[in-house]
């Protein structure tokens, strides 16, 4: 979801194959956005390197052991191990900046690297079932194939959605058949924000009542055993817009009273009962299971850093690192810090808006991804320098997750899966990885790398606001853009951390 503010349609993933029922209809959240349950007969069951800036250390000791070499530029200075969690002085911009690029990797991880992931920037597909074959017959090797676990207690996957027993056993086939078919599970764990009688303002009131809360953290415990009994890697997006909404709701004061240690769950009887309380109480839960497997990361939604920062307010020109340390001070309380859990979360994640559609008519200008775009501007440049910024500032790296897939040849419709090129254009899979002229191999790697340098260490495409889907996205030789380009991309080695 781009945000509550634009209409975004999911399914509910609930494959028959992994315990099956048909799809029943959803509500939507009103004007302000919100999840629409599509599902269909016999659908599944809910779909519902290196930090570049110098090497800059994990605060709490995610080390990185060295700095990244830019194109035409130097050594970042510093980017020596943290010790104790306190990032070195000097090395926070390489020679050659944000847009300069790079063509090699750093040479130890650094800042968007991911203990339990694979050392290399990901490449991932939004699935609308775990059973969809689409990734595993395309020929290209995805690193992760994800989808969307929506709804609310009692009609959710921790009872396949009311087709199964209460046991959270769907997971157990999501969980392998993904791994069968060669990729990395990736889940968006949708249930605090997923159709709210209230809106939006009912986000606050729910976690704020303790038998709700209760509820989810028992379910969200018996997640954790079960992708511990899995023993592979896992990706959890936590709550996508939630925990930005509450950031909105309590007017970015993390100390708002929640249900926490009130719910009387054992594990959460020493952490506060606020929000930033029902933040760590996913890092609690998480440890006292002990699963070094899982990864996971809070939504972080740029509209909610003190202004909608891409799209309306404030000005394109204004700099954005006060903006960051605004966002930084809720959800390092959270958790994405240091924190009396002993632990953090690994990412943070974030949605990159759908730029360049022309189906948006809201006067929002066009982002740009001309190279010399001015960070002071709307452009891809100023997402990845915000990007970079808040990366520099948390110590943690960033997943992209429903990353859109439109580009310059789709004609500008409604998505149908029986017309090729439907669906809405936009701009960023081209600069990820478009490779023949007036692009190049060595641009592509410039770009991914790019990001990468700004903490990014996945890019998971897909549900995007452009609705588009990689089966119908024929470039101009009429193949899909999405397998081939990603296909050739991975296929020359990827982006190494």
């Amino acid at each position: 979801m781009q945000n509550r503010r634009w209409a975004f349609l999911a399914q509910v993933v609930c494959a028959s194959a992994l315990g099956g029922c048909s799809g029943t209809p959803g509500s939507s959240q009103g004007d302000s956005g919100g999840m629409i349950a599509i599902g269909g007969s016999g659908g599944a069951g809910g779909l519902g390197g290196s930090n570049a800036t110098g090497g800059t250390n994990v605060t709490g000791g995610h080390a990185n052991t060295g700095g990244l070499t830019s194109t035409g530029g130097t050594n970042a200075t510093g980017g020596n191990p943290a010790t104790g969690g306190a990032p070195p002085t000097g090395g926070s911009n390489a020679v050659g900046g944000t847009t300069g690029g790079a063509t090699g990797s750093s040479t130890g991880g650094g800042n968007a690297t991911i203990p339990a992931l694979p050392k290399h920037v990901l490449v991932g597909w939004g699935a609308g079932s775990a059973d969809d074959t689409w990734a595993k017959n395309s020929g290209t090797k995805y690193d992760v194939q994800w989808t969307y676990l929506s709804g609310q207690g009692g009609n959710n996957w921790y009872n396949s959605w009311g087709y199964g027993t209460a046991d959270g056993s769907w997971l157990d086939g999501m969980l392998t058949t993904i791994d069968g078919y060669g990729f990395i599970p990736g889940i968006h764990l949708y249930n605090m924000g997923y159709g709210h009688d209230q809106g939006d303002a009912g986000l606050l009131t729910e976690i704020q009542n303790a038998t709700w809360t209760k509820q989810y953290f028992t379910e969200f415990k018996v997640m954790m055993q079960k992708i511990k009994n899995f023993g592979k890697p896992v990706i959890i997006v936590l709550e996508g817009d939630s925990f930005g909404m509450v950031e909105m709701l309590t007017s970015n004061k993390p100390n708002t009273a929640a249900a926490v240690a009130s719910t009387g769950l054992p594990e959460l009887a020493g952490l506060p009962n606020t929000v930033a309380g029902f933040g760590m109480a996913f890092l609690a839960m998480r440890k006292s299971v002990g699963v070094p497997n899982v990864a996971m990361g809070p939504d972080t939604p740029y509209y909610a850093a003190n202004g909608d920062i891409m799209n309306y307010s404030p000005s394109d020109t204004e700099a954005l690192q006060s903006h960051v340390d605004f966002q930084w001070s809720f959800f390092n309380a959270l958790g994405v810090g240091t924190n009396q859990t002993g632990d953090r979360f690994d990412f943070s994640a974030s949605c990159p808006r759908a730029a360049d559609m022309d189906a948006y008519s809201d006067g929002r200008d066009k982002w740009s991804n001309s190279d010399t775009a001015s960070v002071n501007s709307p452009s891809i440049n100023r997402y990845v320098e915000w990007l970079r910024l808040y990366n520099q500032t948390s110590g943690v790296p960033w997943i992209l997750h429903q990353v859109p897939i439109g580009n310059s040849q789709h004609l500008n419709t409604a998505y149908s899966a029986n017309t090729a090129r439907s669906g809405y254009r936009d701009i960023l899979v081209e600069y990820l990885f478009q490779y023949e002229s007036p692009a190049s191999t060595a641009l592509r790697t410039t770009h991914v790398g790019n990001f990468a340098h700004a903490g990014v260490a996945a890019f998971l495409f897909g549900f995007s606001d452009d609705g588009d889907m990689p089966t119908n996205d024929l470039w101009k030789d009429n193949q899909p853009f999405f397998n081939t380009h990603v296909a050739a991309f991975i296929q020359a080695g990827g982006y190494p951390l």
